[in-house]
């Protein structure tokens, strides 16, 4: 087993692991996932209920439209941080002119 990232650890020559398309492409989800702001906590929640079928794409939808909801709350106070700074530059670049 690949650890908590799901699939089969198989050994190859001189013991290397071996990996099939389908951990491969595990693999690809747990990166999208955590470039997208889960932590690796919910990237096992996430990617455990996705395992159990589609019967949990509501849950899934939902793991992901309360993600979508923290990180735009990030990016406003992101934003906010942004524009507080540029009119501060304003301010120091005007003051350093009356030198």
């Amino acid at each position: 087993m690949l650890s908590n990232l799901g699939g089969s650890l198989q050994r190859g020559v001189r013991n290397l692991r071996l990996y099939d398309q389908a951990d491969l492409e595990h693999v690809a989800l747990v990166r999208r996932l955590k470039n997208g702001g889960f932590s690796l906590d919910e990237i096992l929640e996430y990617t455990t209920i996705r395992d159990q079928g589609v019967e949990t794409i509501p849950t899934r939808l939902t793991l992901m439209a309360d993600k979508i909801t923290q990180l735009q709350a990030k990016q406003e106070a992101i934003d906010a941080s942004i524009k507080y700074l540029e009119e501060k530059m304003l301010i120091l670049e005007a003051q350093e002119k009356l030198k």
